[in-house]
């Protein structure tokens, strides 16, 4: 009875995970759609447009290792409850920032959801790799990131069009008393306002399920309790190929719809946001296929053709024109799809679960790479357009398939894999 309840639990939690990821991929695939919309809004440069990154992704550099400690020191549970509801308050934020009529109250919301979201990030994979054999951790991990992808590609279709719809509020309101802003900004209201409701949900119901609390387990090891992530030559080099894959992975999403717009795409301004969903989508893919290929290829060699590939797609889209352009470097996402989740792996590879626990606070920490490189991009955009950007991007590619190359001669850190 007690180990089929055991049983039991471990599924139970893998689902909460599942659905945490989901949520993940929501939250952060949205500041996709409104980096475009309020830049129009707001009548914004590439440089102030890109802050909302900025501010979402330095979230993760000043609260993930605090969220790590605490986590460490209480369960995975309290660290899900508390991500949920800090990113509720910043989702009901809004509300706040359209009543004011101000870009920068907007970057504060944004920066409280991503202080929520630091939680839930650092809870993720630890605790999902914790959840099953050693042997299947990879797996296990593209698998459950699949559901971050799934919620990407799902977020932009349908809360993309309502954002950018910007007379579909005028229409609803009709009240002349608000200002050109506040009109544009409206269509905001609705769509964070549900994810609000949605993240109070699912804190109540996370504080009631059965999970197994792996950290209580775990803090009787004396060795383990002792150890740090520091220590670990493999889990630092993977925070800096983090680094560089959020970097890129956020700078060609926040580009993909001014590039189609650049390109003189014809298609409706509203529903260009379905290539950020193709984008997406692509990484939804091969994140469902990556276990599968995992059977026939370690986790390291995937990891140096993923960047390899993403190198080619994104020079291809460079030098074409028009719908191929655009498309080929949507298509990226289906390089991109399983580098986060086996950078991750090979960062906590051998780890126990208390020093993964501080690991994935490094390895979360080192997001802040999705704030500094676009930056860095939306400068380049300024000056020299968005190709000098996605010149950056290969860069990325590039140092993240030299992490695959050191892992590989590595081996240990292959094993399992």
């Amino acid at each position: 009875m007690i180990s089929s309840f055991t049983v039991d639990t471990k599924r139970v939690a893998l689902t909460a995970i599942a659905v945490l990821f989901f949520m993940m991929g929501v939250l952060t695939s949205l500041n996709d759609v409104l980096i475009p919309h309020l830049k129009n809004v707001f009548q914004l440069s590439y440089f102030e447009a890109l802050l909302i990154q900025v501010v979402w992704f330095f979230a993760y550099l000043i609260n993930s290792y605090p969220c790590g400690q605490v986590v460490r020191r209480t369960s995975y549970r309290v660290g899900m409850i508390s991500g949920y509801l800090v990113s509720a308050l910043g989702c009901l934020l809004f509300f706040g920032a359209w009543y004011l009529d101000s870009y920068y109250f907007f970057l504060v919301a944004l920066f409280v959801v991503a202080s929520g979201v630091s939680f839930l990030q650092v809870v993720s994979s630890p605790y999902g790799a914790a959840l099953g054999s050693p042997s299947t951790e990879h797996q296990r991990l593209v698998f459950l990131h699949a559901f971050f992808a799934l919620g990407t590609t799902v977020a932009p279709i349908v809360a993309g069009p309502e954002i950018l719809n910007a007379s579909r509020a005028t229409g609803l309101m009709g009240l002349s008393l608000l200002s050109l802003t506040q009109q544009g900004a409206m269509t905001l209201l609705l769509p964070y306002g549900f994810l609000g409701g949605t993240l109070m949900l699912l804190a109540l119901v996370n504080s009631v399920l059965p999970m197994p609390d792996l950290l209580a387990q775990d803090r009787q090891d004396k060795e383990s309790c002792e150890d740090s992530a520091w220590n670990y030559p493999h889990t630092i080099l993977g925070a800096v190929a983090i680094f560089f894959y959020v970097g890129t992975e956020v700078l060609l999403g926040s580009f993909i719809i001014n590039y189609a717009l650049l390109e003189q795409v014809d298609l409706p301004y509203s529903v260009l946001s379905l290539f950020v969903s193709l984008y997406w989508g692509g990484m939804l893919i091969g994140r469902l296929l990556g276990p599968w290929l995992m059977n026939y290829a370690r986790a390291d060699y995937l990891l140096i053709i993923s960047g390899i590939g993403a190198c080619g797609l994104l020079i291809g889209g460079m030098i074409s024109s028009g719908l191929i352009a655009v498309l080929l470097v949507a298509l990226v996402g289906l390089f991109n799809s399983i580098m986060f989740p086996v950078i991750y792996g090979l960062s906590m590879k051998g780890l126990s679960p208390i020093v993964a626990t501080q690991a994935s606070a490094i390895v979360t920490t080192s997001i802040v790479g999705g704030a500094i490189i676009p930056l860095v991009g939306g400068v380049a955009a300024d000056h020299w357009g968005i190709k000098a950007a996605f010149c950056l991007s290969v860069f990325c590619y590039l140092i993240i398939s030299a992490y695959g190359f050191f892992s590989w001669r590595k081996q240990v850190l292959g094993e399992g894999s």
